[in-house]
């Protein structure tokens, strides 16, 4: 039987440190609301706390401020975001502008997280955060979210169910993954080594004869925005994706007339302005905010390659400033048949990278569908036989 209850009532409700910590260049991850983004935690622009002041600010007390495994994080301010379900091995620190939930017995964490990502919920959180500052949400609004509630053995089915669909699009995020740093290590091999097949290293091993050294300004351009999405002006079940500051995991999908009409023949590369991040753009697509399209601006110069060079030139460099000190950077030009021997050897690796994210974006539209009717009931799912 299901019962209507409130969150308080079934977890342990607190937020992170109430305290200035000063962030170091490497240490213990710490978060804060503007890493919490719909549908992933973005670390793009991440900040890290010393190990010293990790164990001064996160103890293990009665109050719920350190999280632990299986607790659920919540960033609280501004676009809320999806929650972050805490793994075992994680070590995080957090700000106060994060809530670790911390479910009761009576209630599974995998079934809050996805509860937690509902319409129904997310729609609760904007209802009753209008007008607060900064879409301030306190903590006793967090305890006020009603949660219908079935037995716990339905919650685990039911998470379990989801669970599969997710762990099917981590498996394809991987294989992109594995694919693009293919594409990448090639370039490496033939444009940073040296090794480029048909290319005779220079006199006293500088380039070989034909390559150049230029800047970044000299061999892109810019193309024009279009209209940007925020958060709220997109979901799941539009046609057309609409890439985001993150790049890696897109801002969602919109019913409008595309910004730009990129094609597997016709790419499009997408740069964060802030975050640095990049992706070729193969499908027809818009934009969200800080997000700044380009191509080669020599038509001659194919995308793949430019792509790579400036990856690299990022990855290399560890660059995370602004698009405009990236345009100063230096970058490799070989002569037009090297590159195109280069584009011929990994477009289909981009070509797979593309049918693969077809597939999850199938796979998320049927998860998403299922969800709402897993959640209120109106779908019940097979029971789970236990194996030997």
């Amino acid at each position: 039987m299901w019962e209507n209850n409130k969150l308080g009532n079934l977890c342990l409700v607190g937020d992170g440190a109430h305290a200035s910590i000063e962030r170091v260049e490497s240490g213990i991850l710490y978060l804060s609301s503007k890493n919490f983004k719909k549908g992933i935690i973005d670390l793009s622009d991440v900040d890290y706390i010393s190990p010293f002041n990790y164990s001064k600010h996160f103890k293990e007390t009665k109050a719920v401020t350190k999280p632990t495994h299986n607790d659920l994080l919540l960033g609280i301010i501004g676009s809320l975001g999806s929650p972050y379900l805490v793994k075992p091995e994680d070590v995080i620190g957090i700000s106060s502008s994060v809530a670790i939930i911390r479910p009761k017995q009576l209630l599974d964490s995998r079934f809050l997280f996805y509860y937690l990502t509902s319409s129904f919920v997310q729609n609760y959180i904007e209802a009753i955060k209008s007008g607060a500052a900064q879409g301030f949400v306190s903590l006793e609004m967090l305890k006020s979210i009603p949660v219908r509630l079935p037995p716990l053995s339905l919650q685990r089915q039911i998470a379990t169910v989801l669970g599969r669909y997710d762990a099917l699009l981590e498996n394809y995020q991987a294989q992109v993954a594995a694919l693009e740093g293919l594409a990448q290590e090639l370039y490496r091999e033939w444009f940073v080594r040296g090794r480029c097949p048909g290319a005779a290293a220079g006199p006293n091993g500088e380039f070989p004869t034909g390559w150049q050294v230029t800047t970044v300004e000299s061999v892109v351009k810019r193309l024009k925005f279009g209209k940007t999405f925020k958060p709220d002006e997109v979901d799941s079940e539009g046609k057309v994706i609409v890439v985001d500051q993150s790049v890696s995991g897109f801002l969602g999908y919109h019913d409008k007339e595309p910004d730009h009409l990129a094609s597997i023949e016709t790419p499009i590369i997408t740069f964060g302005d802030h975050s640095c991040k990049m992706t070729l753009m193969a499908q027809p697509f818009s934009l969200a905010e800080n997000v700044i399209p380009f191509i080669a601006s020599n038509k001659f110069t194919p995308a793949y390659y430019l792509y790579e060079a400036i990856k690299s030139l990022i990855e290399t460099q560890e660059y995370k400033r602004h698009w405009t000190d990236l345009l100063s950077k230096q970058i490799i030009i070989p002569p037009l048949i090297e590159q195109n021997n280069f584009a011929k050897s990994v477009k289909p690796f981009f070509s797979k990278c593309e049918n693969i994210r077809n597939q999850m974006g199938l796979l998320r539209a049927t998860r998403d569908a299922l969800l709402p009717r897993l959640l209120s009931g109106q779908l019940l799912p097979a029971p789970i036989v236990p194996t030997a």
